[in-house]
């Protein structure tokens, strides 16, 4: 099965790709599930979510109108910074509410709006890596430029202008990639997922999503 929407050539010189295009040589592929509807809250609506973890503090206003949005792998009381616009999505762990943001341009044309905050996310494979993975490139690009550490405990990166951590059992899923006409990295785009929340969202793929 192939997803042409998962494709879109940027440029010339670069090209930028999601989801079945991104045949990373020895990476593995993961799907979010068919059929499975998420929930997503547009930030700056009002929306009875927003009030809500605006209440309880797991979202803030900055001075700016800017928004901090205090995930599960927030540190050092630094939330992830999102603007009016952009969607936010909710993780509940122990009954508590984690947001997560995601930007406008990437959520709109990833999900299919059903109504009343329902969204079904387009299939589109997606590279993914944990520790047990053999090194590839895309994990030596991160490293050499300061954008992920890995230490014993887990993982480390500065995602949403925020310092963030994920266990050492945690998938770090791609969904956004650049490379030259060199083959060369310019950009990648990645998230930790919890390792127990990717068992449930996710099935591992082939690159095309079979």
């Amino acid at each position: 099965m192939v997803f042409p929407q998962c494709l879109r050539v940027q440029d010339r010189e670069e090209k930028e790709v999601t989801g079945e295009s991104m045949r990373e040589a020895n990476m593995r592929y993961a799907v979010k599930n068919k059929g499975n509807l998420v929930r997503a809250y547009e930030l700056g609506t009002g929306s009875k979510m927003e009030k809500r973890l605006l209440a309880e503090g797991s979202i803030r206003v900055e001075a700016d109108g800017g928004y901090r949005l205090f995930s599960q792998e927030a540190v050092n009381g630094e939330g992830q910074l999102a603007h009016k616009g952009d969607f936010f999505k909710v993780d509940i762990v122990g009954g508590r509410y984690y947001p997560y943001p995601n930007k406008r341009e990437w959520f709109l044309e990833h999900h299919r709006p059903l109504g009343s905050d329902e969204y079904e996310q387009r299939v589109c494979p997606m590279p993914i890596w944990t520790r047990d993975d053999p090194p590839c490139d895309a994990i030596d690009y991160l490293l050499r430029t300061g954008r992920l550490q890995i230490s014993p405990e887990g993982f480390h990166a500065a995602l949403w202008d925020a310092p963030l951590s994920a266990k050492k059992d945690a998938v770090i899923v791609f969904h956004r990639l650049k490379r030259r006409e060199d083959g060369s990295i310019a950009e990648i785009g990645f998230n930790f997922v919890d390792r127990q929340i990717f068992e449930r969202d996710y099935t591992i793929s082939s690159p095309d999503g079979s």
